[in-house]
């Protein structure tokens, strides 16, 4: 029997995109089995309303970057690329009235934790989660191919850098710690470029702490 083939390795251009959609992916994925189980247990509501916030306040910055920096680049450079740009917009517009319901449905769920709270938050998070992965693959076979033509490595490594800055600090340990543990599913992948006293801190701190939290919420 033959070995699986080795996942390709992508662009350096895309690795940052792919690794955050695989993380949003996984991310999703753990808050569907949170709300699925909540109430199998002593399940405190805090610490399930912290990963999602953690997690939408993410994906927001992510279509943000996208739509404010990324997709005008692009466009600028290659013209022909502008109805792509519009219908990431539209995706992202419909990706965010989820997000928007699924905000008031964990909000609900942190004042008044019963389960049926939680099969609310379950059910919205599906639906988010459903369209979040249809426009992630129209993404990544309409628009990424254009991004990395587009866009030098070292273009997108100074982007990528900016994104980073704007991340919320209480963000930032969490996400570095997420965007590693993706890493392990998707060796294909790596951590964008950080500064070594984040990575001594993710190592020692951060990848512990998030583990905990998802732990946490999950079981």
């Amino acid at each position: 029997m033959s070995a699986d083939p080795a996942p390709l390795i992508p662009p350096e251009e895309l690795n940052g995109f792919l690794l955050v959609h695989a993380a949003l992916r996984k991310g999703g994925r753990d808050l569907l089995a949170a709300t699925d189980r909540f109430g199998a247990g002593p399940n405190d509501p805090a610490v399930l309303v912290r990963l999602w916030g953690f997690y939408s306040r993410g994906l927001r910055q992510h279509h943000e970057g996208e739509d404010g920096i990324i997709y005008p680049l692009v466009t600028s450079r290659r013209p022909d690329f502008a109805d792509v740009e519009a219908d990431m917009r539209s995706e992202h517009h419909t990706v965010d009235e989820l997000l928007a319901a699924a905000d008031a449905a964990f909000a609900a769920l942190g004042t008044d934790p019963r389960p049926a709270r939680a099969n609310d938050a379950h059910a919205v998070l599906a639906e988010l989660t459903e369209a979040l992965d249809d426009h992630l693959v129209h993404e990544e076979t309409a628009a990424l191919p254009v991004v990395a033509m587009a866009i030098s490595e070292r273009e997108m490594t100074k982007i990528e850098k900016g994104f980073l800055r704007e991340v919320p600090r209480r963000d930032l340990g969490l996400l570095l710690a997420a965007l590693d543990a993706t890493t392990k599913e998707h060796p294909e992948l790596h951590l964008p470029p950080v500064p070594k006293p984040a990575l001594v801190l993710l190592s020692l701190v951060w990848r512990r702490r998030y583990a905990k939290l998802v732990a946490q919420a999950t079981t």
